[in-house]
């Protein structure tokens, strides 16, 4: 087991079941949101659980690279993406490990107790954004690379798994947040503006600063006819998109697919980016190698085989 520990699945299942049994205590209220805050304060200050996900980065790591090399063995090709959060992080609002808790959801990895990213929201990101970028005259494109409703693309997405931070070998991965609704009361819009008042709903998000990982792979025998489409597209989209994107099908359709996801994660992408949520920018050389170093160091520091 990577990070020679427990992971933090199994004792966030814990706490999930014996936030219910103290919430069947009070006969299902928590009008006052103590629960809900003393969940969120064993989330974040918990030793064990800190140890545990520290466990399941490790985890999460050596599972991108076992996709990454079983794509390479399969005879795709295979490009690994880097990202880090800029800004606070929310994917599955509406459903989730976490929706039984709070009104607010979060997609989590049952096993490894983390965060996640489902292939589909990048891909569907990645698209949008091509979409944005070229418009109707590239729609072809798009749908090369990304897929539509009538065929899949080219490029594959696996999820993307927070594989830890830049800033010191601490990793939080979660973070305390709050959303103050001011027309909606009970999960219901109000009916009248004098109804209208603030509600704060305290729930989780995924902590700023931390780094996750994907792979992209395009499937053998998939050949993108990336040249001449960008060729179409002089003269009917700025110049200067077009030699971007140009500069990028230079390595390939990968590396196209790579700054296309890019633009969407700078944009903000996934649930409430319009709010500022899931804002995220690529790893440059150098924070990659510092973020390798880490790994290796807390495999080191667990009695792991770097």
């Amino acid at each position: 087991m990577a990070g020679g520990g427990v992971l933090a699945g199994s004792l966030l299942s814990w706490k999930i079941k014996k936030h219910y049994e103290s919430l069947a205590d009070r006969g299902f209220q928590d009008e006052d949101g103590s629960l809900k805050r003393g969940f969120i304060e064993w989330l974040i200050t918990n030793e064990e659980f800190a140890d545990a996900i520290k466990s399941s980065l490790g985890f999460a790591n050596k599972l991108v690279e076992e996709r990454f090399n079983t794509l390479r063995e399969a005879g795709y090709s295979a490009l690994r993406v880097d990202f880090l959060l800029l800004s606070r992080g929310l994917t599955g609002v509406g459903g989730g490990t976490l929706k039984p808790v709070f009104e607010v959801g979060l997609f989590i990895d049952p096993l490894l107790g983390l965060p996640y990213y489902p292939a589909s929201t990048l891909k569907g990101a990645a698209r949008a954004a091509c979409e944005d970028l070229l418009g109707e005259p590239g729609e072809e494109l798009c749908s090369d690379l990304f897929g539509s409703k009538a065929s899949a693309g080219a490029v594959i997405f696996t999820e993307a798994y927070p594989v830890g931070c830049l800033r010191g070998e601490a990793c939080l991965v979660y973070a305390p947040d709050v959303i103050t609704p001011h027309y909606y009361s009970g999960g219901r819009p109000v009916e009248a503006e004098y109804e209208a008042m603030p509600r704060p709903v305290v729930h989780v998000s995924i902590a700023p600063e931390t780094v996750f990982s994907t792979v992209l792979a395009l499937a053998p025998r998939r050949t993108p006819r990336i040249a001449e489409e960008l060729e179409s597209l002089k003269g009917k989209v700025a110049e200067s998109v077009v030699k971007t994107l140009e500069e990028a099908a230079r390595g390939g359709p990968l590396q196209l697919a790579q700054t296309l996801l890019l633009s969407a994660l700078l944009a903000g992408f996934a649930a409430r980016s319009s709010k500022g949520y899931n804002v995220a920018r690529l790893l440059d050389e150098e924070e990659r190698s510092r973020l390798m170093e880490s790994i290796v160091r807390l495999k080191c520091s667990r009695g792991d085989t770097p």
